[in-house]
């Protein structure tokens, strides 16, 4: 019996000396806790407010008739690091017969800058197109495409200082009212005006094509550069001095600018057409304009639909 009450005991001091060992030991070397708040790539807004996937925005036009278009304006921003493509779909959740036969939607993104070549060009009023000088001077415009100023620089390795930008438009009214709107002088500016074309100008409404011109785009406004002592003050607006036309700097393709202050602008579906994008650029921001018309022999009633905005990244190729 004492035999075995030593063993007992010696098995018991072995299993206390074992368990506070163990507890002694280190678990693990080291721990870390992350948590994170990740945002969607692609979001729309109104400038102020950005809304996920799950914060529908909800837009009732109201009563609606034929011969209005109906446009307005939202934003789109690519946070994200790398380029995407960007597909607006529209779906017809109610109607009457779920028909939307009669409902034309233009659905148009803009954004980023344009570049255009401005050049000295033989001015002959009997052709057209005007030809462009051999050895001219000749200046690079940049410009943004959309914002709540038109922010706008020159490069030239001429002497340009006493020169101004001007938008020139071609009215079918041209002796009532002035053509020219002064951009700013210099090279370089931040003009604060409207949306350039304006919606009047026949640049706006038929292709350049028509005059012989081959420019990229058919539709939008004509950039100049004129020395600042052309720029003459009529009682109809602003014009320009024809005789220094050998001075000149002309267009060599058209342009488009959205003052992205109008929350409602002017529908010019052909300029909208010629300058939409499909690529939203990385951690940049761009214009969204909705633009709702419809037939006159349309049936009436009340008519919903969805817009979804998708996107998807765009993979280098391999």
């Amino acid at each position: 019996m004492k035999k075995t009450s030593k063993i007992l005991l010696v098995l018991g001091v072995l299993l206390i000396s074992t368990t506070l060992a163990s507890a002694a030991l280190l678990q693990y070397f080291g721990k870390v806790t992350t948590s994170m708040n990740v945002k969607q790539s692609i979001v729309i807004g109104d400038g102020d407010i950005w809304y996920n996937y799950d914060q529908p925005i909800t837009r009732n036009i109201g009563d609606v008739v034929h011969c209005t278009d109906y446009c307005y304006k939202l934003l789109i921003i690519n946070r994200a690091c790398k380029d995407a493509t960007v597909s607006i779909v529209d779906t017809l959740k109610a109607g009457p017969n779920m028909d939307s036969t009669g409902i034309d939607i233009g659905q148009y993104v803009f954004g980023d800058s344009q570049t255009i070549q401005l050049v000295q060009k033989n001015v002959d009023f009997g052709v057209s197109p005007w030809t462009q000088f051999t050895d001219g001077m000749e200046a690079t415009l940049t410009f943004n495409t959309c914002g709540t100023m038109l922010d706008w620089s020159i490069e030239s390795t001429s002497e340009l200082s006493e020169y101004s930008l001007i938008y020139y438009a071609n009215y079918p009214t041209y002796w009532t009212a002035g053509p020219v709107t002064v951009i700013g002088t210099g090279a370089s500016g931040s003009y604060d005006g409207q949306t350039i074309p304006f919606i009047d100008d026949e640049n706006a409404k038929l292709p350049i094509s028509r005059v012989g011109e081959s420019y990229t785009h058919q539709y939008g406004a004509k950039f100049w550069l004129v020395p600042t002592d052309a720029l003459v003050q009529g009682q109809n607006g602003w014009d320009v001095d024809w005789t220094q036309a050998e001075y000149f700097l002309f267009e060599t393709d058209l342009s488009f600018y959205l003052d992205c202050d109008d929350m409602t602008p002017e529908c010019m579906s052909n300029v909208f057409n010629a300058f939409d994008t499909t690529i939203l650029k990385a951690e940049s921001e761009y214009c969204w304009i909705s633009c709702y018309h419809v037939a006159f022999d349309i049936i009436p009633g009340t008519y919903t639909f969805d817009t979804i905005v998708d996107a998807a990244e765009i993979l280098p190729q391999v």
